[in-house]
């Protein structure tokens, strides 16, 4: 086995990482790469970030959002957690997710820990989950990835995964459990140690087994962001559909838009109410049909097709803050 400690904490470029070496190394040696993310929330691939994340709050705190290739729910990452993915073609590490845990588990063995894998995915202590863990599988390859929670915000944590209980939705949610640092468990405990014990001593691997991403490489991951996991396409507008009824008074009357959404584009919208404007509904309805549910893109849409032909006294951030509360 080969070990990369990656150092990027950008999470747009560390997932990234994953897709080009498991559609490029041809893993007849396994890898495991070690990283971390600064303050992101990761969504599986079929997830549907408007109903799991608290998009305002996300906004508010400068944290980016970012989707895997992996399946499972949603994560909160800050530089309190620490990742690990390893890479593989063992046949018998498909769906295995308690062989690849077992590793986390024997390394916190030295620190005095106890750590049980439970359920289908996860590793907790003494009922409280640290460690969510998912698999990308790609011809006869894999990679099984999954957290470690150490000193994570775990206030932030509560705050950003909340899911938009009204909506009707039709992906996949995923289920909350009461979560744990594991400062809280043993205060001394640090990554750096962690990530000793883990390569030294549960997978004995010497220096000669540290391999570093060259710059070709860098560069033809850097692509690979640049055209998928770091684009609004990817991480927002991906494969989902739901529906919403928003309604409101303001100064200038009463406003109702129900809308549907598909693929992150408006597919179908209707507009009611007793409001006034030199526009009609029916223009209104025309200038959302099809443009992409982001709230950057609606904010320019309404700058340049000034909002006030379509509502007199209700303003731009109204609606704006009506469509995406």
């Amino acid at each position: 086995m080969k070990v990369i400690i990656n150092k990027a904490t950008d999470p747009h470029f560390n997932l990234s990482i994953e897709e080009y070496i498991i559609k490029n190394y041809d893993l007849e040696e396994d890898i495991i790469m070690l990283w971390r993310n600064d303050k992101t929330v990761v969504i599986g691939r079929n997830q549907n970030p408007y109903n799991e994340v608290n998009l305002e709050y996300l906004e508010k705190e400068g944290i980016t959002l970012a989707r895997r290739l992996s399946g499972g729910g949603a994560v909160y990452h800050d530089l309190g957690n620490l990742n690990y993915t390893i890479f593989t073609k063992k046949k018998n590490s498909f769906n295995n997710y308690k062989k690849f845990c077992m590793i986390i588990i024997d390394t916190l063995k030295y620190f005095g820990i106890k750590a049980n894998f439970e359920g289908r995915n996860d590793i907790y202590i003494d009922g409280a989950k640290f460690s969510g863990n998912a698999q990308y599988f790609y011809q006869d390859k894999m990679f099984h990835h999954g957290t470690i929670l150490f000193s994570v915000d775990l206030e932030t944590l509560s705050k950003v995964l909340i899911a938009k209980e009204k909506n009707e939705d039709k992906a996949v949610k995923s289920k909350k459990s009461r979560v744990v640092n594991l400062k809280e468990i043993n205060s001394d405990i640090t990554i750096e140690a962690v990530v000793d014990t883990l390569i030294n001593k549960v997978l004995k691997l010497k220096k000669k087994d540290l391999y570093t991403l060259g710059k070709e490489e860098l560069k033809k991951i850097q692509k690979i962001k640049d055209e998928r996991f770091g684009l609004w396409e990817w991480n927002y507008g991906r494969n989902y559909s739901f529906q919403k009824t928003k309604k409101a008074k303001f100064k200038g009357g009463t406003l109702e838009i129900t809308f549907e959404v598909k693929n992150g584009l408006i597919t179908q919208v209707k507009v009611y109410g007793d409001f006034f404007g030199i526009k009609t509904n029916t223009d209104l309805e025309e200038l959302l049909l099809n443009k992409p549910y982001h709230k950057e893109s609606l904010e320019k849409l309404f700058q340049d097709n000034e909002v006030d032909r379509y509502f007199y006294l209700i303003t731009k951030e109204e609606i704006i803050d009506l469509l995406f509360e």
